[in-house]
């Protein structure tokens, strides 16, 4: 019995999109999962299939950190000059979105209040 399951916490490193394809639509995303300082970070590509894991999907933009639980896939093709590639994905079964905070905006000082009246308490 063989057990495949991964969960990985990242950084969505471009916005999700659909795709429809000949049988069936699917999500599709790529997460970058920091390792450390010195260390490269790992790339992974998300597939998101059922409808519920392709909506949560769509909600998360390009920088949003995102925790992506599914099956764990090795992608294998020849690239143009022959030699053969490999990528690592995530069949998503679940994914939770962490949108980016947005920059906050500095107070920017009123008018100055020109009533002198005292507080009457």
């Amino acid at each position: 019995m063989t057990i495949n399951s991964i969960t990985v916490s990242g950084n969505m490193g471009e916005n999700p999109q659909t795709i429809e394809g000949e049988r069936k639509t699917f999500g599709k995303g790529r997460i970058a999962v920091y390792q450390g300082r010195d260390k490269p970070s790992i790339w992974f590509n998300v597939l998101a299939w059922s409808q519920w894991s392709i909506t949560d999907l769509m909600k998360a933009k390009k920088g949003d950190k995102v925790v992506v639980s599914g099956r764990l896939t090795l992608n294998e093709w020849t690239d143009k000059a022959g030699a053969t590639r490999q990528d690592l994905g995530i069949s998503c079964e679940s994914i939770e979105v962490y949108p980016k905070a947005a920059p906050r905006e500095e107070a920017i000082p009123g008018p100055a209040d020109d009533d002198d009246d005292q507080i009457p308490w």
